[in-house]
This record gives structure tokens, C-alpha cells and sequence, in this order.
């Protein structure tokens, strides 16, 4: 039984030498904008993940931020994550 942290060793090892060192994870915001009246969206968010491990919840709360500066003040529909 090997301890965690020398698997994880590997994996980033594995995942430097297949994705190269300027490899940039991508996460993306998608809602249609001809649903956005007045700063409320009548339709769903979609965040679609692509796998970044360095995902914070102030990640996320920069997401919201940049939102609301597009001018998205109220939500009536869902958040649907796609990971």
C-alpha cells in the first residue's frame, strides 16, 4: 500500500510529461444572452469544468464577479456544472 502523497508524485509526473508545462486548464461560462433582460437571465448557467485541480471556491466567486460586471443581476433558472 503506497502512501498518498507518493502517488500523487506520479500522477504529476505523468500528467507533466503528457500535457507539457504550459498546459492551461479551461473553464467556461455559458448562458444565452437574448435570456438576459435588465440584468435578469431567464435560462440556466452552465460552468463546464475541464478538470482543473487547482479549483478553489474563490475560483468560483471570481466567475460570479465576472458575471455580474457583464451585467447579470438575477438568475431565474438553474446552475448546471459540468465536469
Amino acid at each position: 500500500f503506497s502512501p498518498a502523497s507518493c502517488a500523487k508524485l506520479f500522477s504529476s509526473s505523468a500528467s507533466l510529461y503528457a500535457l507539457g508545462p504550459d498546459y492551461h486548464f479551461s473553464t467556461d461560462v455559458y448562458y444565452n444572452q437574448a435570456d438576459l433582460n435588465d440584468g435578469i437571465l431567464q435560462g440556466n448557467i452552465y460552468i463546464k469544468f475541464s478538470g482543473d485541480p487547482s479549483i478553489t471556491v474563490n475560483k468560483l466567486k471570481e466567475f460570479v464577479s465576472d458575471l455580474y460586471q457583464s451585467g447579470l443581476r438575477k438568475i431565474h433558472g438553474n446552475l448546471i456544472i459540468d465536469n
